[in-house]
């Protein structure tokens, strides 16, 4: 029985780490963003490493950021299921000396528990980033271990769209650019309900101040950035607040950058399949409001994190 257990968790672990269709997509963004960070690494400067979920991941162009503000950047976003702490424990691990780490989390991922989600510790393990002697005891081992099992969630999710002839992920590997950003061109729109109010938690406040402590430790600048996120014109007003409060608390760890709408956006056209994904324009335009953004906010740092002059 023993012998099974073991056999069944082996065969499970290889489905997840590398047949699973979701993982199969993020694999794939991970080696692009990799790929990008190689063609950074052609030219000297430091960079800009920006980390957070989905809402990253398919609204920042890096190499927008780099033909029209010269600056030099990754995005390193996944999706939000991966957890905090892996997302900021991945993009740390791509950063050097010298780099400005932007925080564009979702609020969400700040608000509750901070664990090492299973779907993130199959993405780590999925790309050789596996490293189970970081959790310490026995029973921390064997639950991260188990983790890299299907649950029967996802079995049941999978079941279903192989029944009804549906694709078996949403997204598609082609959606990914060289440059590591999503250009989503999903189906038609969900319904969307607009922001929670977001209150950071103790939890998500420690990871905070863990981020900010290995950055410091390791001279890496470390900015917050809010992502953009659609929300109902009747709805600002509350938003807003709620938002402001968010930042407030955020702030007392690492900065924030300057944003007077918080992320807030209330033109609903500049979003695709969620509240948290932007069309391919709407992407543009906020890459383009954050280089604007980036540009006054590192002007003091006399252009170090800017793509290097070939002329000079």
């Amino acid at each position: 029985m023993l012998l099974l257990a073991l056999a069944l968790l082996a065969v499970g672990r290889h489905y997840m780490v590398s047949l699973n269709p979701e993982m199969q997509f993020l694999v794939n963004g991970h080696e692009k963003k990799t790929g990008w960070l190689r063609h950074l690494a052609e030219s000297p400067g430091k960079r800009l490493i920006f980390t957070g979920g989905s809402s990253c991941f398919t609204s920042i162009d890096p190499l927008q950021l780099e033909e029209r503000f010269s600056l030099r950047a990754a995005n390193m976003g996944v999706v939000a299921g991966i957890g905090g702490r892996v997302l900021v424990e991945h993009a740390l691990a791509h950063s050097e000396a010298g780099d400005v780490l932007v925080l564009a989390l979702e609020p969400g991922l700040l608000t509750g528990d901070t664990p090492h989600e299973p779907l993130g510790l199959q993405f780590l393990a999925a790309t050789q980033q596996w490293d189970a002697t970081s959790f310490s005891g026995m029973t921390e081992r064997l639950s991260a271990h188990l983790s890299l099992r299907p649950n029967l969630y996802h079995l049941a999710t999978l079941t279903g769209k192989v029944l009804m002839g549906r694709p078996l992920h949403r997204y598609q590997a082609s959606e990914v650019t060289e440059a590591g950003w999503q250009q989503v061109s999903a189906p038609p729109p969900m319904a969307f309900t607009g922001p929670l109010p977001p209150v950071s938690s103790a939890d998500g406040k420690s990871l905070l101040e863990e981020v900010a402590a290995t950055c410091a430790e390791r001279g890496i600048g470390l900015y917050y950035a809010f992502p953009w996120q659609y929300c109902p014109e009747a709805d600002l007003a509350k938003s807003m607040e709620a938002y402001r409060r968010f930042a407030e608390q955020v702030g007392e760890v690492v900065q924030v950058l300057p944003d007077g709408t918080y992320g807030l956006q209330t033109n609903r056209d500049l979003f695709s399949d969620t509240e948290l994904h932007p069309t391919v324009s709407g992407a543009k335009l906020r890459t383009k409001r954050l280089g604007e953004m980036l540009q006054t906010v590192l002007a003091d740092h006399d252009g170090i994190w800017r793509k290097a002059d070939p002329g000079a």
